[in-house]
C-alpha cells in the first residue's frame, strides 16, 4: 500500500512534465517496431539482444513502474537507461535493472489490457493520440527508434497497425516442442496469469476457446500453433515486408549474423537504429525439443488436428498449417 501511495505521488508530480513532453511529440519520427511470437518462444531474448546491439528506445523497468508518466520517466532517467547492460538472463520475461527493457504491461494495459485478439475497429474507442504521443515521447527522450516486446502484441497487430501506420513487426519462432515444454514449466512455476492446472496461460490467440478445457500439453501446443497462424494471417494483410521473421535456434547459434540481417531488414522499412556495441554472447540450447518423443508426438497431433480443420478448430482467417 505504501509503495502504491508513493508511486501515485511520484506520478502526480511528473504529470506536468509528461504532458509537456507528449505535447511536443505527436507521432514517432520513425515507424515503431514490435516483437511478436508465442509465449516462451524467445521474445525476451530477441528484445534484449536488439537493445544491446543497437540503439533503440524502449519502455524500461523505471517507465513501466511509473506507468502513467513513462515519457517523463524516460527523459529524467535516460542516463540510467542508456548505461544499462544486461547479461541475457531473464526470469520469465523480467530483466533485472532499473534501465532494463520491460514488456510495459502496465503502460500498454492503460489502453489495451485484453489478452485476446483486437482488430482495427477497436481503435475507435481508444485514446489514439495519447498512445501515439507516448510512444513518440519515449522515442524522442531516448533519441532512437521505438522498440517494444509484449506477447500480447501478437494478438493486437491489426490494432497497432491502425494506431501506428507503417509499423513493423519482428516474429520469432522456436522448435514447437521446446516452446511447449517451456510454457509448461512457466505454468508449473506460476509465472503467468493462471491459477489452476487447466486455466489458460498468458496470450489467448484466435481459436483458443476450442482448447479451454484441454489438458495443459494440448493447451500449450494449441497456443503455439494458433499464435503462429494468427501472426501469419496478419502478415498477409500487412504485406510480407513489414513482418521480419527469425527463429530461436538461428538467433542463438549466431547472434551477430542474425541481428545484422534483422537490422538490415528494419532499415529497409525506415527504421535506422544506430550501432550501440558489438556483442558476442554464446548460448547453448537449454531446452532442446528433440529429446522427448512422447511430447513431440502429442504436439504433432495437435498441429495435425488444427491443419485438418478438426471440429472446433476452424481457420479464423489465419493462414494454413500444413500437416504432412
Amino acid at each position: 500500500m505504501a509503495i502504491e501511495a508513493a508511486r501515485g505521488v511520484c506520478m502526480a508530480s511528473l504529470a506536468p512534465l509528461e504532458w509537456g513532453l507528449r505535447r511536443g511529440a505527436e507521432r514517432p519520427a520513425e515507424p515503431p517496431c514490435f516483437v511478436v511470437g508465442p509465449p516462451r518462444s524467445g521474445t525476451t531474448l530477441l528484445f534484449e539482444l536488439l537493445i544491446r546491439r543497437y540503439r533503440f528506445a524502449y519502455i524500461s523497468n523505471l517507465a513501466h513502474r511509473l506507468y502513467r508518466t513513462p515519457v517523463a520517466a524516460s527523459r529524467l532517467f535516460r542516463g540510467v537507461i542508456g548505461s544499462w547492460r544486461g547479461s541475457f538472463e531473464s526470469d520469465y520475461g523480467h530483466v533485472d535493472g532499473w534501465g532494463a527493457p520491460n514488456e510495459g504491461g502496465w503502460v500498454w494495459g492503460r489502453w489495451m489490457p485484453e489478452s485476446t485478439h483486437l482488430d482495427a475497429a477497436r481503435a475507435d474507442a481508444l485514446a489514439v493520440s495519447e498512445i501515439r504521443s507516448t510512444v513518440a515521447g519515449i522515442a524522442a527522450a531516448l533519441d532512437a527508434p521505438f522498440l517494444s516486446k509484449n506477447v500480447m502484441h501478437s494478438a493486437h497487430m491489426q490494432l497497432l497497425d491502425r494506431v501506428f501506420p507503417g509499423c513493423v513487426f519482428i516474429e520469432i519462432r522456436r522448435d514447437p516442442v521446446a516452446n511447449v515444454r517451456s510454457i509448461l514449466r512457466a505454468r508449473e512455476a506460476g509465472a503467468g496469469p493462471t491459477v489452476a492446472a487447466r486455466d489458460w496461460f498468458s496470450l489467448k490467440p484466435l481459436g483458443w476457446e476450442a482448447f479451454r478445457d484441454a489438458d495443459p500439453v494440448e493447451q500449450a501446443a494449441a497456443q503455439v500453433f494458433l499464435t503462429r497462424r494468427m501472426i501469419e494471417g496478419e502478415s498477409e494483410r500487412l504485406g510480407a515486408a513489414r513482418l521480419v521473421r527469425t527463429d530461436y535456434e538461428t538467433l542463438t547459434a549466431d547472434p551477430g549474423r542474425e541481428l545484422a540481417r534483422i537490422h538490415g531488414l528494419l532499415a529497409d522499412q525506415g527504421i535506422r537504429a544506430e550501432d550501440r556495441e558489438e556483442i558476442r554472447p554464446e548460448f547453448r540450447n537449454r531446452n532442446p525439443g528433440n529429446d522427448d518423443s512422447e511430447l513431440r508426438d502429442r504436439v504433432e497431433r495437435v498441429r495435425c488436428g488444427l491443419a485438418s480443420g478438426a471440429p472446433g478448430q476452424e481457420d479464423h482467417d489465419g493462414g494454413s498449417l500444413a500437416c504432412d
